[in-house]
């Protein structure tokens, strides 16, 4: 990211102050490639033709406050101030991206333009309000909040451990409900149903003692919960049913509902529940089951079958008990869905869920639009948000690499896109270019 190429120049720089001359230098010829330009008078150029004619005046407000800067910027070079002219690059380079924003409408329309909040806190702890404020101001429709696990809750999941921002804040559920209704936004419980990271060491290894969790090929445990284990599946749908119920979300959101690895699943009752599904003895196990094995196929049919059976569940008890809470989930965007269980396609066709969000992250638009098309080929694509990894590991984007992979993506006719995931570079650089792209 920008911030870390500053980090890593300051502290360079420290070491030898020549340094910030070529940074410099290298910086100001490249900064107008940050928003496919050639120079200045080219980024105008383009931005102009692009902008909507309300926002004619605004842009040329950004363009004024670039020319300032590079006028003083040359003057830091002009003195030998490399380190001070860095300083108002950095500054011209936000500023350049924020007139992009202004000259590029968000093309989503009445669509879904959601964001992953994976703190439960918000961006001001204790103050879902502040949160709920800025979000509004960037068009933000939904918003998928960490709310419980089989290891706790920040809401009043009975039989659940109440989570440490729960005993500090109180219920943010309730408060994030409350405050994001205000200004028409949605909230989607989102549970991470089978990982087993917040539970306790001592809670894993009776969760594995209990036969709860996966063994791999070699008998060992896997820290993940098994998705055939009935006791796992009606965990997670009581833990739904009770907060659709109670909290006043508008939908549930399913994460980590899937296996973690291809070759789990492999262990003695694994083998036994297959043959039982199957009809029929395995000669070898799990040779046959495992990559290249003569039973292959019919095992990812079958571990489908498991994680299929575990939504089912959820989107029963749901319909029962709160028919109005929509119920989505997180998957795997490419191709390999089908080898960690995750046959969404078939969800969809037989209307478990109502839509699904594929984390489609990636920093290559090329590929992005690679997954899209295939996902659209596969399924209708008004059930489909694409998940955008703005600030996530795989696809750390800026706020015009953001704006492209919306706009490409809202290209599609799909329902809408969501945003991994609001943290701070979140809130101080993608929220400000977001309300200025509505």
């Amino acid at each position: 990211s920008d911030r870390r190429k500053e980090l890593f120049a300051s502290l360079t720089a420290d070491c030898d102050v020549n340094v910030w001359r070529y940074a410099a230098k290298r910086m100001e010829n490249e900064i107008w490639k940050t928003v496919h330009a050639t120079s200045l008078d080219d980024a105008k150029r383009q931005m102009r033709r692009a902008v909507p004619a309300a926002k004619r005046d605004i842009l040329e407000e950004y363009f004024a406050s670039m020319d300032y800067t590079i006028r003083y910027m040359h003057a830091d070079f002009e003195k030998g101030l490399f380190a001070a002219a860095m300083q108002k690059i950095w500054d011209l380079k936000d500023t350049v991206k924020l007139a992009y924003a202004v000259a590029n409408k968000i093309k989503i329309g009445t669509g879904v333009l959601a964001v992953w909040e994976k703190s439960g806190v918000g961006l001001f702890p204790g103050d879902w309000n502040s949160t709920a404020t800025l979000l509004s101001k960037a068009g933000v429709t939904d918003i998928y909040l960490m709310t419980a696990s089989l290891g706790f809750s920040n809401t009043r999941v009975p039989g659940l451990a109440q989570s440490w921002m729960f005993k500090k804040y109180g219920d943010q559920t309730a408060a994030a409900v409350k405050a994001c209704h205000r200004y028409g936004i949605r909230v989607h419980a989102w549970i991470p149903a089978l990982i087993l990271d917040d539970l306790s060491a001592t809670q894993k290894q009776a969760f594995v003692k209990q036969g709860r969790g996966l063994v791999n090929s070699r008998n060992q445990p896997v820290f993940w919960g098994n998705p055939a284990d009935p006791r796992n599946r009606e965990e997670i749908a009581r833990i739904a049913v009770w907060i659709a119920k109670n909290t006043g979300v508008d939908g549930i959101h399913l994460d980590y509902i899937r296996y973690p690895l291809e070759e789990s699943a492999m262990g003695t009752q694994d083998r036994a529940n297959f043959e039982k599904w199957m009809g029929k003895k395995v000669r070898n196990w799990p040779t046959d089951v495992q990559k290249g094995g003569t039973l292959r196929p019919q095992y990812t049919e079958w571990r489908n079958a498991q994680v299929s059976g575990m939504v089912r569940l959820i989107r029963q008890r749901l319909k029962a008990s709160s028919p109005r809470t929509l119920l989505s989930t997180a998957m795997y965007g490419a191709k390999g869905g089908n080898n960690v269980g995750q046959d969404w396609q078939a969800w969809l066709r037989d209307g478990l869920v109502d839509y699904i969000v594929p984390m489609n992250y990636s920093q290559d638009l090329p590929f992005l639009q690679k997954l899209l098309d295939w996902q659209t080929g596969c399924a209708d694509r008004s059930k489909i948000v694409c998940g955008i990894g703005a600030t996530s590991y795989e696809a750390a984007l800026d706020s015009v690499e953001m704006l492209e992979q919306i706009n490409t993506a809202a290209k599609y006719g799909i329902k809408g896109v969501s945003l991994y995931h609001l943290d701070h570079r979140c809130q101080v650089e993608l929220l400000p270019a977001l309300q200025l792209a509505k």
